[in-house]
């Protein structure tokens, strides 16, 4: 621990209209008790600080010098331009022990997300910004300890690093012999990509703080227990007997298959395989490691969610080691090869998603194409007929929207498409689906909706499209309009059931709104209507659209 007078004993990083808030913030929360001088905190050269308690950033573009003398720091996240100038600042001042004062839980989750990525373990903690003064002056407490013995933890699991591990193993060899069965034990999630790809990578990094919970809830296994890597935990176990080591590690499996994990509406449920072996006198670290993981790929490649230990194929290599070289060989090689078909098996569902999505959807607008319109209003037309449900349709056609390209270019007129496919989605409602079914004509499907009902929504996206801003290429905006036609299976005959017809209804109405002045709704009830559209003048050589 710094001696009270260390300069380098506590420095803060902050913003300079918060530093002496988080400042009260922590003396309120009872600082005196850490052994640090209060006096010298935050005490750095050209600090740019009147009464050496903080040290402020000075400018946006400055960033804080790296804590190369060790020490406590209290950073806050928003100091920081981003969250990757913060991760790279922390592994810079790795021999410092860093408390990140955070903003909310997404700032936080966003920063251990990134620190579970790093090679070189770094004692952080985080905290609120608004539980500093509750919480900030016991957790430097805790950080103090940590950084000055081995139990450095993953911020992530909570569980200690590899090096501790290995640490815990080379103390117990130098030890000479001990009563009872030790074994050194590696854990590695079955299928974890799988819920990475299925569910994100928030919901991975919850999947792991719960099964190292399961870990940490075993007496016997909390205290030697590390992550040793991505999906991988593992660590020395002493119990009475072998046949004790082998029952605790087969309940841990069946504790981490019981356990729940939920992320959003989702419930996720994993399984681990073990791989263990046990120590005797005469071995070396490296064989410990060597024999634990042959047992896991063991496990592994006989189904998962299972114990293995190495003895029975260790024995075997006194006699034969050959063939149990090749034996963990082709274990290695089974598991790697349900990987990758694992693996492949994910890219090519997702390839096949976007394939069946790019089929469907227009590709300027995001709507539903031609080729996907044609399809499902079939199947909605019987559906109708089957169950006696009503259907309406609205179609629209942008008023004159040749002279937006004519006026303004060709990438003004994919702009105009798409704010006015986003206008039409965003004022339909739940039920119903939007479709582009020509060049600047589009489709509003309303299953289950009366005539009147229909019109009402045609009118919303008619009165919401005449209001809005639309932007053109190279900025600034302007100013556009449709002719909605509404027709639903009530103005069909019993005889002209079907898409053509239903269209041809909408068609005939937009034409009329057209023919009445434009920026209207027609439907079977009449017409509703913004403020008249004048008519464009023809010019030489230009055809009207």
């Amino acid at each position: 621990m710094p001696a009270p007078n260390d300069p380098g004993a506590l420095r803060l990083y902050a913003k300079p209209d918060d530093v002496t808030r988080l400042m009260e913030s922590l003396r309120s929360g009872g600082l005196e008790p850490l052994p640090v001088d209060l006096d010298a905190i935050g005490r750095e050269t050209g600090a740019g600080t009147t009464d050496g308690r903080a040290l402020a950033r000075t400018g946006s573009g400055a960033s804080p010098p790296a804590a190369a003398s060790g020490g406590l720091r209290v950073a806050q996240y928003g100091a920081f331009d981003g969250i990757r100038e913060l991760v790279d600042w922390i592994v810079a001042s790795a021999r410092a022990g860093i408390l990140v004062a955070v903003p909310d839980a997404a700032a936080e989750s966003e920063l251990l997300a990134r620190l579970a990525t790093l090679r070189e373990p770094c004692v952080v903690d985080t905290c609120r910004e608004a539980d500093l003064a509750s919480q900030g002056p016991s957790r430097l407490a805790l950080l103090a300890r940590r950084r000055h013995g081995p139990d450095s933890r993953d911020p992530l699991t909570g569980l200690r690093f590899r090096a501790a591990m290995r640490g815990d193993l080379e103390a117990w060899f130098a030890s000479g012999a001990r009563e009872g069965a030790a074994a050194v034990w590696m854990l590695d999630l079955d299928h974890f990509k799988r819920i990475n790809d299925t569910f994100g990578h928030a919901a991975g990094d919850e999947t792991l703080r719960v099964v190292a919970g399961v870990v940490a809830g075993f007496p016997e296994l909390a205290e030697g227990a590390s992550r040793i890597g991505g999906e991988e935990f593992g660590g020395l176990l002493s119990a009475p007997s072998r046949e004790s080591v082998v029952a605790l590690l087969a309940e841990l499996g069946r504790e981490i298959r019981e356990a729940s994990i939920h992320h959003g509406d989702a419930t996720i449920h994993v399984t681990a395989s073990v791989g263990f072996a046990f120590l005797s006198q005469g071995m070396t670290v490296e064989d410990a490691y060597r024999r634990a993981d042959m047992a896991l790929y063991m496990a592994k490649s006989r189904g998962r969610d299972r114990q293995v230990c190495d003895d029975l194929a260790w024995d075997a290599a006194e006699s034969d080691p050959t063939r149990v070289a090749l034996e963990h060989f082709e274990n290695v090689t089974k598991v790697w090869t349900d990987r990758m078909s694992e693996l492949i098996r994910s890219v090519g569902r997702r390839a096949m998603e976007e394939t069946r999505k790019s089929a469907e959807r227009d590709g300027l607008t995001g709507l539903y194409n031609r080729s996907y319109w044609d399809r499902r209003i079939a199947r909605e037309l019987a559906n109708a007929a089957k169950s006696g449900q009503p259907l309406s349709i609205a179609m629209f056609d942008i008023d004159d929207f040749h002279w937006v390209n004519v006026d303004f270019g060709y990438p003004t007129g994919d702009l105009a498409l798409k704010a006015v496919a986003e206008l039409a989605q965003n004022h339909s409602r739940l039920t119903d689906w939007v479709a582009r079914y020509g060049g600047e004509e589009f489709m509003i499907v309303m299953p289950g909706t009366q005539a009147n009902d229909a019109a009402l929504v045609a009118e919303r996206f008619r009165a919401a499209l005449e209001a809005a801003e639309v932007p053109k290429y190279g900025g600034g905006t302007m100013k556009l309009t449709a002719s909605v036609g509404v027709a639903s299976l009530a103005d069909l005959a019993p005889a002209a059931f079907d898409p053509v017809s239903l269209v041809q209804a909408a068609s005939d109405r937009v034409m009329a709104a057209k023919a009445a002045g434009k920026n209207r709704v027609a439907g079977a009830a009449g017409m509703s209507s913004g403020a008249a559209i004048a008519p464009k003048p023809e010019r030489p050589g230009k055809k009207r659209g």
